[in-house]
């Protein structure tokens, strides 16, 4: 009897001996304002939350397990370690930027708990949950501790839209459509410097920075026709469990919400959008109601997008320029703008350098900022330019595209003492196919000034000819004037 006394009590203290150290290996991080607690267990090896979504009812109340319709991707994604401490930062920065976006004050009501459970794999999908009580809303997200940077923003940016639309809900959540969720995210990682999502051992160059904008939408509806209204209202979950189709509606919803926030007051239509969703049960009605000014109804929304995607993919003829000054918005865009030192006793001068000279006498890490500018500008310029002037557009972007890529994959540490290196054969071959650019724009140039002169020169004779009238002639050979 004593020794399963003394068992026992041992096993008793075992189990409190565990107990504290579980305390001491959760870790709970709060953020400046207090809407967003981050927990997590330090040590993997210790039991963690279980993977199974909250139940509901939940704690004598009862919650709302928000399904994103969102299946799993494969995709390639930039997969970031998340951190406690780093973690609610990121959340205060994203927060700040959306509601930036949306023209509204940080006037949270609902606490947001983030817990990162390595039980889920990094392919699993965050659990939002939605959890209401006397006192108001509150929100439960669980991550992976290594997760995407898209599905990070997503399910933040998930959150926040369901915490601001539900402070005067009362006990029925709101539901934010799809393409809001997935188009806002989208948008706002877009269109804001990389710096709301930190990372640990994460280096920021100034000169790496690049705001994709809508670059990156241009480019992947150039080749694929827009979704429709109803589309993006009522996607196939099927078609978003195949990465293209997914990436191609996530696409469609960031120019989506993009358009309608360039409207007139388009952020506070935004803004009233959201805190009438709890009052219907379609969101449709309360979008027509939050854009009143705008639509009168959902055929109008429809007309509106496909005008809207006509605008953005197509040729808009307004802008066109004429082929002479085509040849001159290109060469600007070619044209590298730099300081050069002429001597070390006197201060740099401004100077415009090629391509080139840059590919060819420029560090690596100074290179990439200025192609990727000069990509731009030639994608921006190309649909408003004569076809000669485009093909010829078309041909450097490639020029710059294959030169990029090969700079990307190439070793330069492989190179043997009598065979170059792949990276700087690659340069060699993107320098010598540049200058051959180079010289057919220079032979557009010559002809378009050529026919230009030589069109001035005809209008000038036409106006400095006189073809005497026939009275004239018979006055002069008449034989009185004789």
């Amino acid at each position: 009897m004593l020794h399963r006394s003394i068992i026992f009590f041992c096993a008793c203290l075992l189990t409190i001996q565990a107990s504290a150290q579980d305390l001491r290996d959760l870790v709970t991080v709060r953020s400046r304002t207090g809407q967003f607690t981050v927990r997590a267990i330090r040590k993997t090896g210790l039991p963690e939350f279980s993977p199974t979504p909250p139940q509901i009812p939940v704690a004598g109340t009862w919650g709302y397990k928000i399904n994103s319709n969102l299946p799993a991707q494969n995709g390639v994604d930039e997969k970031i370690q998340l951190d406690p401490s780093l973690l609610v930062v990121s959340c205060e920065r994203l927060k700040e930027m959306l509601l930036r976006e949306i023209g509204q004050r940080d006037q949270w009501h609902g606490r947001i708990n983030l817990t990162l459970n390595s039980f889920l794999g990094e392919n699993d999908q965050p659990q939002l949950t939605a959890v209401y009580r006397p006192d108001g809303w509150f929100y439960e997200l669980v991550l992976p501790k290594i997760v995407s940077q898209k599905q990070l923003v997503r399910a933040l940016t998930h959150a926040l839209l369901l915490e601001i639309a539900n402070r005067k809900a009362g006990g029925e959540s709101a539901e934010p459509p799809f393409w809001l969720v997935e188009g806002l995210a989208a948008n706002l990682q877009a269109n804001n410097l990389p710096t709301y999502v930190i990372e640990q051992h994460a280096e920021l160059s100034a000169n790496r920075i690049k705001l994709e904008g809508l670059a990156a939408v241009r480019e992947k509806l150039r080749n694929q026709s827009p979704l429709t209204f109803d589309e993006l209202s009522w996607p196939d979950t099927e078609k978003l469990a195949v990465p293209e189709q997914r990436e191609l509606y996530r696409t469609c919803a960031q120019l989506f919400v993009f358009e309608l926030l360039r409207l007139k007051n388009g952020s506070a239509c935004m803004a009233q959008m959201l805190q009438r969703l709890p009052q219907h049960a379609n969101w449709q009605i309360s979008f027509l109601e939050g854009f009143h000014a705008h639509f009168g109804q959902l055929r109008d929304v429809e007309k509106w997008w496909g005008l809207a995607c006509v605008v953005f993919t197509g040729r808009d003829m307004s802008t066109a320029i004429s082929r002479e000054d085509g040849w001159k918005k290109l060469r600007r865009a070619l044209d590298i703008p730099a300081q050069v030192h002429l001597s070390s006793n006197q201060l740099p001068v401004e100077a415009l350098v090629t391509l080139q000279e840059v590919i060819r006498t420029w560090k690596d890490d100074e290179q990439m900022p200025v192609l990727q500018r000069t990509l731009q500008m030639l994608n921006d310029l190309r649909p408003r330019v004569t076809p000669d002037i485009g093909g010829i557009i078309n041909k450097y972007e490639t020029t710059l595209q294959d030169y990029l890529r090969q700079r990307n994959s190439a070793h330069p540490a492989f190179s043997t003492k009598n065979e170059p290196s792949p990276f700087t054969s690659s340069k060699t071959v993107a320098c010598r196919e540049l200058t051959k650019l180079d010289e057919q724009l220079e032979a557009l140039r010559t002809d378009t000034l050529a026919n230009r002169r030589l069109a001035e020169a005809n209008a000038l004779n036409r106006s400095m000819e006189k073809v005497p009238s026939p009275a004239h002639t018979d006055h002069f050979n008449s034989p009185k004037s004789r």
